[in-house]
């Protein structure tokens, strides 16, 4: 009882808002990533017992590598700790041989009573090789030009990389990986955001598989495979242009056209025979859970296109209570809906985050 006592006088005598001194470190490992210099390790960290900045210890494989006060200024931080300031930032390179490693960060509690805290461990693949990735393979409206895009780096250089690009097993074309790319920079900042490339080449076959090459500066191979995809068919003649969702009924599949007029996406879905009516029709509501009203059964991603009160939309296969789906996904391409259109879920979750209040739906019956 009077141990019980004596820590309630002392949490009565403590400062409103005053942090326990049980508080342990907290923060997060933002990036762990390679470059021409080394692997870059950066975060940040607080300790609630104190306005001042800690020491962060960094582990490579297991075996301790560094210590140093993590004072760097990060605004982004103070603006959701704001009681606890801006100068919790950590960021340092370090040279690691070539392979794949693994870096820890912990923060070092500054009270006696609380253990230091792991901030995070991440993984990075140190390689001279080239990388990167074929985005996308489309099909110009109107033409029989193809343009395949996509980026890639290497850590050996600074110098935009050559882009080899090949249809069908034929040599298509060259390019440089030269213009920017922001999400890339964000993943890679320690090697820029010039990475992304785009090469425009004529194509006369209607089903054309196209690769891409990056070619290799310094030690490591004269070049990498960046990926190869296929060209999707293109929309339906008559079927619009500019941004627009075309639905070919009686093909059962689906055309995402983007602002630019290129094909983002193309894919197969099961709707129902001649149903809804030929015509176009505008986006209208997004409704992430729905259900069919009848037997439990329910879907996700449901983007509404058909006029209010007859509810066809596109969304995911629809599902019985008990988890089993009213159809498989090798069944897609077949009429099996009673008017919605359903779609394996990655083309829904695409479709949902893709398409805009408004955009056009053009349904054709071909």
């Amino acid at each position: 009882m009077a141990l019980l006592l004596l820590a309630v006088m002392i949490m009565a005598a403590a400062p409103a808002g005053a942090q326990s001194v049980l508080n342990a470190p907290f923060g997060f490992v933002d990036q762990v990533t390679s470059g021409q210099s080394g692997v870059l390790v950066s975060g940040w960290v607080i300790d609630g017992d104190t306005r001042a900045s800690i020491d962060i210890h960094v582990y490579r494989d297991g075996a301790f590598l560094d210590a140093y006060r993590a004072d760097g200024n990060r605004p982004d931080v103070a603006a959701l700790h704001p009681a606890s300031g801006a100068a919790h930032g950590f960021a340092k390179i370090y040279a690691t041989p070539d392979g794949r490693h693994t870096f820890c960060a912990y923060g070092i509690n500054i009270g006696a009573a609380a253990p230091n805290t792991l901030l995070g461990c991440r993984s990075v693949n140190v390689t001279h090789d080239p990388f990167g990735w074929l985005d996308a393979v489309q099909r110009v409206p109107g033409t029989r030009d193809v343009v395949a895009s996509g980026w890639a780096l290497d850590a050996d250089t600074s110098t935009p990389l050559r882009i080899h690009v090949y249809a069908n097993n034929r040599f298509a074309g060259e390019t440089l990986a030269n213009s920017y790319r922001g999400d890339v920079a964000t993943a890679y900042p320690l090697m820029g955001g010039t990475a992304a490339f785009s090469l425009r080449f004529g194509a006369d076959e209607d089903i054309l598989n196209v690769c891409a090459y990056a070619l290799g500066v310094g030690p490591g191979p004269d070049h990498s495979d960046l990926g190869c995809r296929e060209l999707p068919p293109m929309p339906p003649p008559g079927s619009g242009s500019g941004r627009r969702i075309v639905y070919a009924n009686l093909s059962q599949r689906v055309w995402l056209v983007g602002d630019n007029g290129l094909v983002d996406r193309t894919y197969l879905v099961s709707g129902k025979y001649l149903d809804p009516s030929e015509g176009t029709y505008a986006m209208y509501a997004f409704q992430r859970y729905a259900d069919a009203g009848h037997d439990g059964i329910t879907m996700e991603y449901f983007v509404a296109f058909h006029p209010a009160g007859v509810g066809y939309g596109f969304h995911t296969i629809p599902q019985f209570a008990d988890g089993t789906p009213l159809q498989s996904e090798s069944e897609l391409g077949s009429f099996r809906s009673s008017g919605c259109v359903r779609q394996r879920r990655s083309d829904a979750v695409y479709l949902w985050n893709w398409a805009r209040y408004g955009d056009p739906v053009v349904l054709r019956y071909v």
